[in-house]
């Protein structure tokens, strides 16, 4: 998962997309991608394990997103996200 997660944020960068929603769909389509092709192999698919995956990859998505992803393109560094507590 770490070459697609890489090309993605790249491209993100280069075009400054900043939406939470491209993160996450991203996140989710490379989780069940990375799954199906690890899984498929072996011939035993279940629908369940991709609905993890995707969801896994939706949330991986987005936390990237809250953390660099609303910065790509614009110039600026990432700034840490504030603690609530």
């Amino acid at each position: 998962t770490a070459i697609p997660s890489v090309l993605v944020i790249w491209l993100s960068e280069r075009l400054a997309i900043r939406s939470v929603l491209f993160f996450g769909f991203v996140g989710a389509g490379i989780g069940v991608i990375s799954v199906s092709l690890l899984v498929g192999a072996s011939g035993s698919w279940n629908p369940v394990i991709g609905l993890l995956f995707g969801v896994a990859g939706f949330a991986a998505g987005v936390a990237y997103w809250r953390i660099a992803g609303r910065h790509a393109g614009s110039g600026e560094p990432a700034r840490p996200v504030a603690d609530h507590a």
